[in-house]
């Protein structure tokens, strides 16, 4: 019996934010094979729901990184946060 699983998935919080959509993207290839069993692929999708909730924290993280530059009505420039579009 061939093993999907991987050992990165022990401790997700440790990689980045590529490794992590890398990992997702393999998940996903795995899944779309008729072959994975049913208990491989449950597993494979509480990995997936995993690595999808750390995708999401890196990407809060550096949302809240970003910044503008905001020219001033003096011609001064002064760096704020970066305004977001609600959705």
């Amino acid at each position: 019996m061939m093993n999907y699983s991987s050992n990165q998935s022990s401790n997700t919080e440790s990689i980045s934010f590529e490794q992590a959509l890398a990992r997702l993207e393999e998940i996903a290839q795995l899944l779309d094979r008729s072959e994975v069993p049913l208990a491989e692929a449950l597993n494979l999708c509480a990995e997936a729901a995993t690595l999808t909730r750390l995708c999401r924290m890196r990407l809060n993280e550096a949302e809240g990184r970003l910044q503008q530059l905001v020219e001033l009505a003096n011609g001064e420039l002064r760096v704020e946060p970066l305004e977001r579009d609600e959705e």
